[in-house]
Formats: C-alpha cells, sequence, structure tokens
C-alpha cells in the first residue's frame, strides 16, 4: 500500500481544517471551546444513535441529546466557576427518568432501548463533560484547579498527543503492518502501527509536557503512554460499533476521516483517565 495516495492527500486537507478549527477554539476563549466541546458531542451523539438504530436498538434520542447538552452545559459551569458544583445534583432526575419515558415508547425491547440510551450518555457525554475541567486544571505554572482560570494549552496538548499517536500509528502501520492487533473488529489495525503511535505520542508528551506541565519529562512520557493506550481502546470500540452496525464511517462530515465518531472515537475513551491524570498531577 503506497503511504503517499489521493486518501492520505484528502485526509491531510481535511485534517488540517480540522486542525485550525480546534487550535482556534481552544486558544481564542473558553467560550469558543465550550462551544467545541458541544459540536463534538451532539455531532457523536447522533451518529452513535444512528449506529445504534442501524443495530436494531432504539434509543431515545431526542431526550438524551437533551440531557447530555444540559450536562455538559452545567460541566462547564462549574468549571468556569460560574455554576455551584451543587447544581450539578440537578441531572439526578432525568437521568433516572429514562426508564419513565421508555413506558411512552412501547418498545418490543425496553431494556435493550433504554440500554442504549444509557450508553449515549456515558460513552459520549461524560467523557466530554470532563474535558470541560481540563483547561482550568493549572496555568502552566504548576498551579492547581482554580474554577475560571483559562488556559487552553493545557487541552490542546492532551488533542496534539491524540493525534501524534493517530499519525504515528497510521504510517507506521501502512509501512510495516503485518501483525493485527484485534482482526474481529478492525482488520487494519496493527501492532507496528500501534507501537508506532506510541513511541510519537510518548515523545512528544514528554517534549512538551516538560516545559508546559513545568514537570519531568517522565510525567509526559507517561501521559503520552495513558492516552496512546487507552486511544487505541477508543478505537476499537468504535471500530466494534460500527462493525455491529454494518457500515465502514459513523458519519461522512470530514472528507477522509468519517464523521465525528471516526475522528474523536479515541478522546471518547482516553477523556476520563485524562482527567484523572490531570486531577493528581494538579492537586497533589
Amino acid at each position: 500500500m503506497k503511504l503517499f495516495d489521493r486518501n492520505f492527500l484528502v485526509r491531510t486537507l481535511s485534517g488540517a481544517l480540522l486542525v485550525a478549527v480546534v487550535v482556534g477554539a481552544a486558544l481564542l476563549s473558553r467560550w469558543t471551546f465550550f462551544a467545541l466541546l458541544l459540536v463534538v458531542m451532539a455531532g457523536s451523539t447522533v451518529e452513535f444513535h444512528r449506529l445504534a438504530r442501524a443495530g436494531g436498538l432504539h434509543p431515545q434520542r431526542r431526550y438524551t441529546l437533551v440531557v447530555s447538552v444540559l450536562f455538559v452545559a452545567l460541566n462547564m459551569g462549574v468549571a468556569t466557576g460560574e455554576v455551584h458544583p451543587v447544581f450539578l445534583l440537578l441531572m439526578l432526575p432525568p437521568l433516572t427518568a429514562i426508564p419513565v419515558v421508555e413506558l411512552y415508547r412501547h418498545s418490543e425491547r425496553p431494556t435493550a432501548d433504554i440500554g442504549a440510551s444509557y450508553m449515549s450518555l456515558i460513552y459520549i457525554a461524560l467523557p466530554i463533560a470532563l474535558l470541560c475541567y481540563l483547561p482550568f486544571m493549572g496555568h502552566g505554572d504548576g498551579s492547581e484547579f482554580e474554577a475560571g482560570r483559562y488556559n487552553g494549552q493545557l487541552f490542546l496538548y492532551y488533542i496534539f498527543i491524540l493525534w501524534a499517536n493517530d499519525v504515528g500509528a497510521y504510517i507506521f502501520g501502512v509501512l510495516l503492518g503485518r501483525h493485527r492487533i484485534f482482526e474481529r473488529h478492525s482488520p487494519k489495525k496493527s501492532w507496528e502501527g500501534f507501537f508506532g503511535g506510541l513511541i510519537l505520542a510518548t515523545t512528544l508528551g514528554a517534549w512538551i509536557g516538560g516545559p508546559l506541565l513545568k514537570h519531568s519529562m517522565v510525567s509526559g512520557a507517561i501521559f503520552g503512554i495513558i492516552v496512546s493506550v487507552t486511544g487505541l481502546y477508543g478505537d476499537l470500540v468504535e471500530s466494534m460499533l460500527k462493525r455491529a452496525a454494518g457500515v465502514k464511517d459513523s458519519g461522512a462530515i470530514m472528507p477522509g476521516h468519517g464523521g465525528f465518531l471516526d475522528r474523536f472515537d479515541a478522546m471518547l475513551v482516553s477523556a476520563p483517565f485524562v482527567f484523572v491524570f490531570y486531577v493528581i498531577f494538579f492537586m497533589r
């Protein structure tokens, strides 16, 4: 397989546009960052609902989308210091009401459909809600979390390592890929690609993480390893969902990349681990 084929060119151009949008939104202000997360969350949720329906499930599409928006918005308000954390308790009634809503839908498989509804919240809304806090975890000087103190570089640090992992995995996989990781769900993913992504993510994590986090390069390297490994599982989970639905891509919003889930699948699984890492790092 050629590395620089037409598909690679399309992926590169659309990827460059995506980079510009993400970097611009993260650096411009906390509100453009919030808007970016909302768009990614909404697009990913709609695509997940589409995959679920293709697999024979019927999640509560409108209701879970509204709940997801409210959940992310509340967490962003807490992160910016404009909403007291106690107001997160307001999400308990709508979350526990999902089985009640199912009573009025006359579903033939209510248990499976309730599960699909909850999965859209756990798989998509929860990780993105946790991402709201990353730019507020510190200010590049080793300081701990302070509501309202925004530093978009802390979010971009994570995203750049995710992208580096993708680039390394793609290049090494195309050039050297022979041994498959999980052929049942993702026939093209290879161990060679994984280690290529791991090397690039770890190197970038150590290189940028030292100056940005005001700590040792070892911590940055560990962060890169966490992102690379959890990102791989994010890719595999989405591949499993697409295979169950019988589709190649979750959507077609980005030429060469597919849909929101295709582009941000690694982030959805890795985000909770990254959040825990940031909490331990900045609040110790």
